[in-house]
């Protein structure tokens, strides 16, 4: 924005956040990790361990998803899934 433009309020809280967002940002990478789990504590010598990591650009003035990957992980230490019910 030039200063010699005029800047007018969005007229809802959202949208105003929206705009200070796309002023400040392209892009924003959310990334999401999954994991093995147990109800209650993990059984003895047990942890969790990630076993999927999701990824999303979004495209932050079109409020669009650009892209998105699911990465699977193959866990190191245990070879059967913790069970989930």
């Amino acid at each position: 924005m030039r200063c010699s433009e005029r800047w007018t309020e969005p007229k809802s809280s959202t949208a105003h956040t929206n705009f200070i967002l796309a002023r400040k940002l392209d892009n924003i990478l959310v990334i999401d990790v999954e994991a093995t789990c147990w109800q209650g504590d993990p059984p003895r010598g047990q942890s969790s361990e990630i076993i999927e990591v999701g990824l999303c650009l979004l495209d932050v003035a079109g409020l669009a998803r650009v892209e998105r990957r699911s990465i699977l992980v193959r866990p190191a230490r245990r070879s059967a899934l913790s069970a989930r019910t």
